[in-house]
């Protein structure tokens, strides 16, 4: 029982994750190298939206792995992110909406690769696989969320402003499905 205080820190954080979260080796090294290739690729590009979504993918890489220089890369590419925004008079709005796709997508494709047992290369597939059915059924998703939103809002203005009594909405509600 000692030796199980020990290996934790008076915060609670096991030192093994605090050492790793501070420390690099050639792994985290080469995830950085390969995390700033791609902002390097898109450096330039006014496309912001895809801009948003590797970065935020990048961010959550980072914190999954605990790679403080790959962290460094997401910051900068941030910030890069916010300027062209700016630059560009998009919305921040934009960069966040995009961000918020890429991690649920890198998020669930790390959360199946996680549950996933067996040979790596199958898991890869699998995974790739389920990405890009995702991907295609969050964009099917997207195109739809404007329009649910219009009509719920037209429904909630309609209701304050009392031209159908709640109750009559309620029973035309019923009556629809």
């Amino acid at each position: 029982m000692g030796s199980r205080k020990s290996c934790i820190n008076p915060n609670g954080i096991p030192k093994t994750k605090v050492c790793d979260a501070v420390s690099l080796n050639g792994t985290e090294l080469m995830g950085a190298t390969i995390g700033a290739t791609a902002i390097l690729f898109q450096w330039k590009t006014k496309d912001i939206k895809t801009f948003s979504e590797i970065v935020f993918n990048l961010g959550l890489s980072a914190a999954v792995a605990l790679n403080p220089l790959l962290l460094m890369v997401m910051l900068v590419s941030l910030a890069r992110a916010f300027h062209l925004s700016k630059k560009h008079g998009a919305s921040p709005k934009t960069i966040v909406q995009r961000g918020l796709k890429g991690l649920i997508l890198s998020g669930s494709f790390l959360t199946i690769m996680g549950l996933l047992s067996g040979p790596i290369w199958l898991n890869l597939l699998i995974g790739l696989v389920s990405l890009f059915v995702l991907r295609y059924l969050y964009s099917k998703a997207e195109e739809q969320i404007p329009a649910l939103v219009n009509h719920i809002s037209d429904q909630i203005k309609l209701l304050i402003v009392g031209q159908i009594p709640l109750v009559q909405y309620h029973f035309q509600r019923l009556s629809l499905h």
